[in-house]
């Protein structure tokens, strides 16, 4: 990208950076944003599965993790996917998670919606978060159709207290299992008290837009905080 380019963007990022709280250093922003902890990370997730079988062993995959830490006391797991043919089968992995239909027909249609507790998501899940959820894919789902536009429009995912993983190493569609385990980057957090939303971008991608940016910790706040307030759980 060109410096004249660059450098606009580069200033709108540290003003919402600045607003929003947040702090960078080593490829890593962490911050308190609307009374949640946050962290984005820059994680290397080892080497792309087309490029393994395609024998490069020089092509890995470097993608964007963010994180919100939460109170789930009631141990709710959800997970949200774009209903594809590719989320039906990989969804097979959480097989012990109940099938939901939250009963709005746009929501229901564009997405699958998998969890431990279906009176309490369709609760959290009410017309008005469903909306957000819907705007919130369009938006990160816009721009030209590259690889990894490829990869979020088809691999988009939303994780609230239950993070995909294997071997206990963080682990997200279409790659291999990093080196990295959720517990190094929450030592001190369970799982269950975490959301996530990875982007399929380097950390520098993924700042390029602060709209964007802002718009994955909102939606993310706005899942969490529902189910944290919502009494009848």
């Amino acid at each position: 990208m060109k410096h004249k380019e660059w450098l606009p963007r580069y200033e709108e990022w540290k003003k919402t950076a600045n607003e929003m709280g947040l702090n960078e250093s080593a490829n890593t922003i962490v911050g308190d944003y609307r009374n949640h902890h946050v962290k984005i990370s820059e994680i290397d997730e080892g080497q792309h599965e087309l490029a393994r079988a395609q024998g490069d062993d020089a092509i890995t995959v470097l993608r964007t993790h963010c994180y919100v830490e939460f109170e789930n006391q009631k141990k709710i797991m959800m997970r949200i996917r774009k209903n594809t043919i590719y989320s039906r089968y990989e969804e097979w992995g959480f097989r012990d998670l109940q099938h939901i239909r939250v009963e709005d027909p746009d929501f229901d249609h564009e997405f699958i919606v998998k969890g431990n507790n279906e009176n309490a998501i369709k609760s959290i899940l009410d017309s008005s978060l469903c909306n957000k959820i819907i705007h919130f894919k369009n938006v990160v789902s816009s721009g030209h159709m590259s690889w990894r536009q490829y990869t979020i429009n088809y691999r988009f995912a939303i994780e609230v207290g239950c993070l995909s993983s294997f071997g206990g190493k963080i682990w997200s569609y279409g790659t291999y299992p990093s080196n990295i385990s959720i517990t190094d980057l929450f030592p001190n957090t369970e799982t269950s008290n975490l959301a996530r939303y990875i982007d399929p971008r380097p950390l520098s991608e993924t700042k390029g837009n602060a709209v964007k940016f802002k718009l994955i910790l909102d939606t993310l706040i706005d899942i969490v905080e529902k189910l944290e307030t919502n009494t009848s759980l």
